[in-house]
């Protein structure tokens, strides 16, 4: 059953529904397509099934939190420029490229173009219609003259294409939907004809996922080629193992052995999968490759490469693993990064989207390209139930935000709908009706499908297929393999009022909230309900501080959004710093509570800033509870927010420098950035005691620190040393630009680059000058 506040949230996201969405205002930015020549149109969309590409009105094109909501992209055009007719298609001879499309019909624009087309084309081909779409255009009467300006004199007429008929969709689309199984032989059609052999096995997985002998058999082969019974990877394949590779082989060896019964390919699961246990880093993560021996002096289970964790591929390595001891493989390495990485990637449950790489939970965010429904199906086949519902309802409220992800929209296209999926039929469903406008855009009129960018272009990457991806989604009905339903735990599926309001949560309009709404929204299971929430109640100016007091004390939800919305009151909240310190100091209280906590203290400013000292003596204490050490990196960063510098000089001296002494050994690289920020006003009288930690620091090349991305404490340190006019400095420049590992961009150039550094010491740094050219 579930928790009275949790149904009362979903009561309340209902009921804002009822009222309908803000308005949204003009962007003043847009033009007029019929009178302005546009020559930058290389940012167009595909126009589905149409055979046209149109340049439109991009609102913003860039990933922000701001962005996931129903207004991105191209909610403020109201005009199509036609970029391309592809020849046979539709369009083909009906529509020119320099056309406009100004309406549905006769009827002009009024709202989102794409939206508004591709419901017309979803229109066109039910059966009663027999595939027409009357389109409004304007047509030049002369084609725009090279490098002019302003377009010539044209004339509007309604123009008719004619697309093939498919049906309609059912309201449980893809399960027992006609329209869904039509597009399923054309999507299978698209797939053998065009991505047979495409990047990472997703053709090979969508074939299995039909469950149809013949596809099966054209699996085969390349099955086979996988499987080599004389693989041989281990230690030596490390320094050069790609974590997408073997991830993906390993899933789809899986599969097919579950699909099959097929044993042959079992020596080959467990080579690939104990090696790729064996490339696990310190941080139960993968990144682009292994934690490679050859950065970490030969030792397994170090550091990664670069930037180190990148959670996409990572979480496919996780299910990897997963489906693999499944298939009944056993090996201590296996059980270890199992473990590991259950305990990396189940720090997010109740928390938020998984980050880029190794970051706090996303609250604002439903999916950070894909790895929601990545860690819904790893934690739906482990058997945890927690994880796979948490990060499935993330994905069932997402379909909005599909065409966003880092480099591309290809793995949140894939990834977060089979994640919807998870929570059952229902909840997918509502998924594939948000999806459905975005989705029929995406799809060609030879019925294939391409991967569509939110500010316009195809998201190629990596020849990964799109069709591939979306036949998978179209095979969801028939439940053959574990990332597409296979014996799903009914338990957590989502049903009735609650799979309707996690579908709408995108919907939600806050400023149309009460008090009282908004307080219930606070305790909302999705961080991201309760962070707009919070936004919302802490801008208004009767707030209920007396309510937010007592939400403090309530559940883990209420406590968290308590802290957001008195974090957004800044030092309106200081009548509650007593209530806030309640939870830092409370050793029994969850630690994301009490960082949560620690982010409003921070937020109230100077009423709160008498509270350093015990801060900084909870730094200095000791916190068993705090095995990941994020509580105490946050305590630090709450610290120099709140105090004043010189740090060493306003407060205990002993303090501060044994706090900072416990920073500059941490793993975390923005825990030692706030060691260096304790001490970086420090004299040299004081340098010798921290000499040798921030040599460490610059040098950057432990193996217990848990990435080599980001410079910055790196850099203060050779900023105190330079500061100081120590020497040394000029040698630590030189020696840690690291040609040849990522980042080096960031370390030599700027203002804070080491080149900076070298020229503020003039003459004295001539010697290092042939060793600068060399690299």
């Amino acid at each position: 059953m579930l928790k009275r506040h949790a149904f009362l949230c979903i009561l309340t996201v209902i009921g804002c529904l009822a009222g309908g969405c803000a308005t949204i205002a003009k962007d003043d930015r847009t033009q007029d397509l019929t009178k302005i020549v546009n020559d930058d149109t290389q940012k167009d969309f595909l126009l589905g099934p149409t055979g046209m590409r149109g340049w439109m009105h991009v609102r913003q094109v860039r990933l922000t939190p701001q962005d996931i909501t129903l207004d991105m992209s191209t909610a403020f055009a109201r005009q199509i420029l036609v970029t391309a007719v592809e020849e046979g298609s539709p369009a083909h001879n009906v529509v020119e490229v320099g056309d406009v499309i100004l309406g549905i019909g006769e009827q002009p624009f009024e709202s989102d173009p794409r939206k508004a087309l591709a419901d017309a084309i979803n229109d066109a081909e039910k059966t009663e219609n027999d595939g027409v779409l009357r389109l409004l255009l304007w047509r030049p009467d002369e084609p725009d003259a090279e490098g002019a300006a302003k377009r010539s004199a044209g004339k509007q007429e309604v123009v008719a294409l004619t697309l093939k008929t498919l049906g309609t969709y059912s309201d449980t689309a893809p399960y027992d939907c006609p329209k869904s199984q039509a597009l399923y032989k054309q999507t299978l059609e698209a797939v053998l004809r065009d991505e047979i052999n495409s990047n990472l096995g997703v053709w090979a997985l969508a074939l299995l996922a039909t469950g149809e002998a013949e596809n099966i058999e054209k699996v085969k082969p390349y099955v086979k080629k996988l499987a080599n019974p004389d693989l041989k990877l281990g230690f030596d394949a490390l320094d050069g193992g790609k974590s997408w590779n073997w991830a993906y082989q390993i899933i789809l060896l899986c599969e097919y052995h579950f699909l099959t019964g097929d044993e042959s390919v079992l020596p080959a699961i467990k080579e690939l999968a104990v090696t790729l246990s064996m490339g696990q880093s310190n941080t139960g993560t993968w990144g682009h490759f292994m934690a490679q021996p050859k950065y970490n002096n030969g030792r397994m289970h170090a550091r990664l490469e670069g930037y180190a964790t990148l959670n996409q591929p990572s979480i496919t390595c996780f299910m990897a693993l997963v489906l693999a001891q499944k298939c009944g493989v056993e090996h201590p390495e296996l059980t270890q990064a199992l473990e590991k990485a259950n305990e990396f990637y189940g720090y997010y449950i109740g928390k938020g989207a998984i980050p880029y790489g190794y970051g706090n939970p996303m609250e604002y965010l439903l999916t950070n390209n894909g790895t929601s429904g990545t860690a819904a199906i790893a934690f739906a086949v482990k058997g945890d139930r927690e994880g796979a519902k948490f990060f499935s309802t993330l994905c069932g409220a997402a379909a909005h935000t599909v065409e966003t992800g880092h480099t591309g929209a290809f793995f949140n296209s894939m990834w977060t709908g089979l994640g919807a999926n998870i929570g059952g039929p229902e909840l997918y469903s509502g998924y594939f009706r948000d999806w459905t406008w975005r989705r029929t855009l995406t799809r060609k009129w030879n019925g294939g499908y391409v991967f569509q960018r939110a500010g316009g272009g195809e998201g190629k990457y990596g020849n990964i297929g799109p069709s591939s991806a979306m036949l998978l989604h179209l095979c969801l009905p028939r439940r053959k393999l574990y990332i597409t339903g296979k014996e799903q735990d009914q338990s957590i599926w989502l049903k009735g009022l609650y799979a309707e309001a996690i579908r709408d949560v995108s919907r939600i309009d806050y400023s149309a909230k009460n008090e009282t709404e908004l307080l219930v929204l606070l305790a909302s299971d999705l961080p991201s309900v309760r962070r707009w929430a919070a936004d919302e109640l802490g801008r208004r100016e009767d707030v209920p501080l007396g309510k937010l007091k007592v939400v403090l004390r309530g559940t883990r939800n209420q406590k968290i959004g308590a802290c957001h919305a008195l974090a957004v009151l800044k030092d309106r909240a200081a009548p509650a710093i007593d209530e806030i310190l309640a939870i830092i100091r409370n050793s029994d209280e969850d630690l994301w509570v009490r960082s949560r906590a620690l982010y409003a203290l921070s937020r109230i400013g100077e009423p709160a800033r008498s509270h350093v000292p015990e801060l900084l003596r909870m730094v200095c204490g000791d916190l068993p509870e705090d095995e990941r050490r994020h509580f105490e990196r946050d305590l630090a960063w709450t610290v120099t927010t709140l105090g004043e510098k010189p740090y060493h000089e306003r407060y205990d001296k002993e303090l501060v420098y044994a706090a900072a002494t416990k920073l500059l050994g941490h793993p975390l690289m923005s825990g030692r950035l706030e060691g260096m920020r304790l001490i970086s006003d420090i004299g040299l009288d004081d340098f010798h005691l921290f000499a040798d930690q921030i040599v460490h620091v610059i040098r950057n090349q432990d193996p217990s620190y848990y990435t080599y991305h980001y410079d910055r404490p790196c850099k203060m340190g050779l900023e105190l040393m330079e500061r100081l006019n120590i020497e040394d400095a000029m040698t630590l420049c030189v020696d840690t630009i690291y040609p040849g590992i990522w980042g080096q961009r960031y370390r030599i150039g700027g203002e804070r680059g080491r080149l900076a550094y070298i020229q503020k010491f003039g003459a004295s740094a001539k010697p290092f000058v042939p060793k600068l050219k060399e690299m």
